[in-house]
């Protein structure tokens, strides 16, 4: 079984679906974990739990299942926060508590000698940068903004371009970067108009995927791209739609940009090309939105539903 090593976090989420509040594990360690494994491979969660292994464990059937590398046996805290939806879909977000740093450095590279793929997704600035850009030369490094966005104020967790520029720059050379709609709150409309606002991020990785709830995302491949994998048939040095598959109108999307990301990575790790990564991506997310997760993949309904949803797919020049 292919691995896919992934430095996150695990999340406390308390969410109020219209009055309804209940309380879940949840965070990028959780989603995209868990994500990688029902498509076929092993990841290696590099994490800090500390103190904290009981109340993950009591909330995640999961646990024994995956492969923990703890590296902080001290932490004392997790982060917890409180998930609102808005009737348009929007989250509206609140941290309670913060989590502890995922020490990258603090690795035995050794660790990582059998994966080529790292997957990093803070919830809020627990990997630094610097310890990102010293996997850029061996690994291939797939990078979710959605932590370097966020700020705590307030009133409530926001998030803004602003802080990913200013978050962001010391990286270039990543193979993969993902940011959404919820990632540029400040700014987003949530349609092609919002490429022009990101445009300014491609430049640090060979592949940008920007994502919008559960209406679609646009994937981008630098014109400098130069890989094994297979482009297909994609424009270099232009966006292309990726079409969302739904179900239904209405369901909880928590957590579809982690296993977006996670999910393309695991299709590229296991030799899909960029666009058939990116389009079996975003039919797993969607599942996730009517169905629940973490959900059985039935992989003969995927190619089947990933036949008809590239129709869809169309070039977006700006």
């Amino acid at each position: 079984m292919r691995k896919v090593a992934l430095a996150s976090s695990f999340t406390i989420d308390r969410i109020d679906l219209k009055g309804r509040i209940y309380e879940r594990i949840g965070g990028p360690a959780y989603y995209a974990s868990l994500a990688l494994y029902m498509i076929g491979l092993e990841p290696l969660i590099i994490t800090s739990l500390g103190n904290n292994v009981k109340k993950v464990r009591d909330l995640l059937p999961e646990y024994d299942l995956l492969n923990i590398v703890d590296t902080d046996r001290g932490c004392s805290s997790i982060y917890t926060f409180y998930h609102r939806y808005g009737e348009n879909g929007k989250r509206y977000s609140e941290i309670h508590k913060t989590g502890c740093y995922v020490g990258l450095d603090k690795l035995d590279r050794e660790v990582l000698n059998d994966t080529d793929w790292i997957l990093v997704s803070p919830v809020y600035r627990e990997i630094r940068p610097e310890h990102i850009a010293g996997l850029v030369n061996s690994k291939k490094v797939a990078l979710d903004l959605q932590g370097y966005s966020r700020e705590i104020t307030d009133h409530g967790v926001k998030s803004s371009i602003e802080n990913l520029q200013k978050h962001l720059r010391m990286l270039s050379g990543l193979y993969i970067i993902h940011l959404s709609s919820d990632d540029i709150q400040d700014i987003a409309s949530g349609g092609d108009n919002d490429l022009y606002k990101v445009s300014g991020l491609i430049s640090r990785a060979l592949i940008t995927a920007y994502t919008i709830g559960a209406s679609g995302g646009y994937i981008y491949v630098s014109r400098g791209h130069s890989s094994s994998y297979v482009v297909g048939n994609m424009i270099r040095g232009v966006w292309h739609y990726i079409p969302a598959y739904k179900e239904k109108e209405n369901g909880d999307p928590t957590g579809c940009g982690d296993i977006f990301l996670a999910s393309m990575v695991g299709y590229m790790a296991r030799g899909y090309s960029i666009i058939d990564s990116a389009l079996r991506a975003s039919i797993i997310s969607g599942i996730r939105v009517s169905r629940g997760f973490p959900i059985p993949i039935d992989h003969d309904e995927i190619e089947k539903i990933a036949e008809t949803l590239r129709r869809s797919i169309r070039r977006t020049y700006i």
